[in-house]
């Protein structure tokens, strides 16, 4: 069944508050088997909201509208709600007893205006807010259902979540399932070229592509009648496509490439520690974001100068003198020298031009070595972050730390 979701606000169509309502939703209605097609954030304007009223119910089985239930003057969701579906609004006796048993508990005078929050329109039903004075309201119209919720965030969750997530459940004739597959050092162009057989004639499951920071996300979506019968179409789409990619495939729902490290380490019983220079610690920022990661990692040092290369890790002069400070050897040398002061199974280094000065035709900005020392032996690799990348020193680190992240893992 499709649905789409209406965003209504002023502060929302300005872009003074971000609309996390609409993603959130979302998300809650495929398990319920209702598909989104449309999202849509209109101002605080009559004409605009109706018109938008009227659009969603040409095209759509379910109308959720976020927003614009409160007192005030420029709260005028129920309104429009009302003049387009032809219902005149009334007292709720329960919506208004709550609202007067909120003013009456806290021993505040209501003003005139809170009766508002009390109006539903001619044969909607009451959604109980349990975490604040307006109500949602449920909404039939011949095959089109509109739900109304809240705008504050809190509100409508819990406005969903107590009172429209049950009665969905009961209606559910099938669910949607969703998961992401995540890949590093393939471009979106050639992963959807190598895959447009599918993403053109797979319907259930849909395949969609998303690029993100240097990776590609592939978004698998499966309906069907129960959530095992939903996966049951998804598996072998996923076993398949991961093994076409198995070079740059890197884990199922993981988010980030540091999520997925952080549970093969975990899973292998593996230490780790980093030696920094162009990263400036954001690879011991990454390692330790993930609740637990004292179980695997061990310690890191953030060496920017030549000197500091040399006294705490064991980095050659002669090296640094033959080869500079961005070179294989230096990064080799870093790795090693952490994976002894550390005691680690293993060790992670980098160093490299971040920019946007200091680089030079053969050594340019976004050129780095990544180093991997184990118990093995030490492997070096030379990466160069993109164009668009180099065009700030945050971006640089963050493609050289992605990079040291994926070699690790491919390297477990």
């Amino acid at each position: 069944m499709l649905a789409e979701i209406i965003a209504v606000g002023s502060e929302l169509a300005n872009g003074a508050v971000i609309n996390t309502n609409s993603a959130w939703l979302a998300r809650a209605l495929q398990k319920y088997g209702l598909a989104v097609t449309h999202h849509t954030i209109v101002g605080d304007h009559t004409a605009y909201l109706r018109s938008t009223i009227k659009q969603a119910q040409a095209r759509s089985q379910w109308i959720f509208i976020t927003g614009g239930l409160g007192p005030t003057y420029d709260d005028i969701t129920k309104e429009c709600v009302a003049a387009e579906l032809n219902r005149p609004l009334h007292l709720s006796p329960s919506a208004m007893d709550h609202v007067e048993d909120f003013f009456r508990n806290r021993q505040k005078p209501m003003t005139a205006n809170n009766r508002k929050q009390a109006l539903v329109p001619q044969g909607g039903e009451v959604l109980e807010n349990p975490a604040g004075l307006a109500p949602g309201i449920w909404l039939e119209e011949g095959t089109k259902t509109i739900i109304l919720l809240p705008g504050p965030p809190h509100e409508m969750k819990a406005t969903f979540e107590t009172s429209v997530a049950p009665r969905l459940a009961s209606l559910r004739q099938s669910v949607i399932c969703t998961h992401s597959l995540h890949f590093y050092g393939i471009g979106e162009a050639e992963l959807d070229n190598t895959l447009s057989d599918l993403m053109a004639s797979s319907e259930n499951p849909k395949v969609a592509p998303y690029a993100k920071g240097g990776e590609v996300e592939l978004r698998l979506t499966a309906q069907g009648e129960s959530p095992a019968a939903a996966e049951k179409l998804l598996a072998p789409l996923t076993l398949s496509i991961a093994e076409r990619f198995q070079d740059n495939y890197y884990g199922k729902d993981v988010g980030h490439l540091k999520n997925a490290l952080a549970a093969a380490l975990s899973d292998r019983e593996l230490t780790i520690a980093a030696a920094e220079s162009c990263t400036g610690g954001l690879i011991s920022k990454w390692l330790t974001d993930i609740p637990g990661s004292s179980k695997y990692y061990l310690g890191g040092i953030c060496t920017y100068s030549e000197t500091a290369k040399q006294h705490f890790l064991h980095v050659s002069p002669k090296t640094l003198a033959t080869e500079s400070a961005v070179s294989a050897d230096t990064a080799a040398q870093m790795a090693i020298g952490a994976r002894r002061e550390f005691q680690t199974d293993i060790a992670v280094a980098t160093t490299g031009i971040a920019g946007p000065g200091g680089g030079s035709a053969k050594k340019p900005v976004g050129l780095a070595y990544i180093g991997l020392a184990t118990a093995d032996g030490v492997k070096t690799w030379r990466f160069q972050a993109g164009s668009l990348q180099c065009k700030s020193r945050d971006a640089v680190r963050e493609a050289v730390a992605k990079e040291a992240f994926f070699r690790i893992l491919k390297s477990l």
